[in-house]
């Protein structure tokens, strides 16, 4: 087959499938996140938090990605820093399969313990009704059942690298609320609440980080080789913010708790930029030292050096500069840079003809 007839015949083939399937997916998220949890005193929610409590803070989807994110963090990080873990994942299927059901045990069990912190808290705050004695239980079990519903739909979504479904997923919180908040903005600025700068800051941010993203994209594709397993380009992308954000967080908590800063949101936003410039590039570097390692010196080696440091750079900007602006404007609109690069990229690969494997 022709590279016309494949871009003409295929592509939007596996496009179309691609945007239905994550259509079908915020379809699933609107109405599960309107289900409430069986056995709450809906009245007394209501005239404790009002009907908006009820949409997904108390739903069947009230943890949705949040066991599964956290349990695949886990998993990566043991990658980056476990060689041969990594190299005995990738030598075979199996492996694969036997890592994956690790990081799905794992998962459970973490929706089990926060599921049972969450039934506690509800149960403790008088929002149940009294007549069910078996809240915690099977509260507990619904919150499970979904997070492996979660896991189950992540690997049934058909995009054109590995885990691109749960990338969906991840995002589909962050999409369903954007429009959301983007009306409410504009509509704070009709009245005079914020000012039309306020506004349209975010939306030359959200131009520019789509710019960047698909220039870093751009890069990995034209320098770094699409056969390297579990090192594929793509997860240098992806992961490194994420994991940034995870390690640093941690680090940020502990002398926040122990100084009891006064304004602890700005303090907590100042520790996070700062450490985060200085920790997305070293898990870029840990993934593409990989790369690195199989190059000799010569260009071909400064150009995966040149694709990385770009990538790096565009991570810092795109998840910097919306806590930038938190920090100095008053815009009601806060852009997730994180999700923006996820966002942009499923959609790069979904509408292109290279689709690299095992992201």
């Amino acid at each position: 087959m022709t590279d016309s007839a494949f871009a003409s015949d295929e592509i939007p083939k596996i496009a179309w499938r691609a945007v239905a399937a994550v259509g079908l997916v915020l379809i699933v998220y609107a109405v599960g996140s309107r289900i409430p949890l069986p056995g709450l005193d809906l009245d007394a929610i209501t005239a404790q938090a009002g009907s908006s409590a009820l949409t997904s803070v108390l739903s069947i989807f009230a943890l949705w990605m949040m066991p599964f994110f956290s349990a695949l963090i886990f998993a990566e990080l043991a990658r980056v820093f476990i060689a041969p873990l990594a190299r005995w994942e990738a030598a075979a299927p199996r492996n694969e399969g036997m890592f994956k059901l690790v990081v799905a045990v794992l998962a459970l069990v973490l929706a089990a313990m926060q599921g049972y912190g969450i039934a506690v808290g509800l149960d403790a705050s008088g929002l149940v009704v009294s007549e069910i004695a078996a809240f915690v239980p099977m509260t507990v079990a619904c919150l499970v059942a979904s997070t492996a519903f979660v896991i189950w739909l992540s690997d049934r979504i058909g995009l054109p690298y590995r885990s691109g479904g749960f990338w969906v997923l991840l995002v589909v919180p962050y999409l369903v609320g954007l429009p959301r908040e983007f009306s409410s903005g504009i509509e704070m600025a009709r009245v005079g609440a914020v000012s039309g700068l306020d506004i349209l800051l975010p939306v030359a941010f959200l131009v520019l980080a789509a710019g960047l993203v698909v220039y870093a994209n751009k890069a990995i594709d034209a320098k770094l080789p699409n056969d390297r397993g579990r090192y594929a380009p793509r997860a240098i992308l992806l992961w490194p913010p994420f994991l940034a954000s995870f390690v640093t967080g941690n680090i940020v908590a502990l002398p926040l708790m122990v100084l009891e800063l006064q304004h602890v949101i700005f303090w907590s936003q100042l520790l996070t930029l700062v450490t985060g410039l200085i920790a997305i590039p070293g898990f870029v570097w840990a993934y593409g030292r990989h790369h690195l390692r199989v190059l000799g010196e010569g260009n071909e080696r400064q150009g995966v050096v040149a694709a990385l440091a770009v990538v790096a750079g565009v991570q810092i900007v795109v998840c910097s500069v919306p806590v930038i602006l938190q920090m100095i404007t008053h815009s009601p609109i806060y852009l997730d840079g994180y999700r923006l690069i996820v966002v942009f990229t499923v959609m790069l690969a979904v509408f292109s003809r290279a689709h690299p494997a095992g992201d």
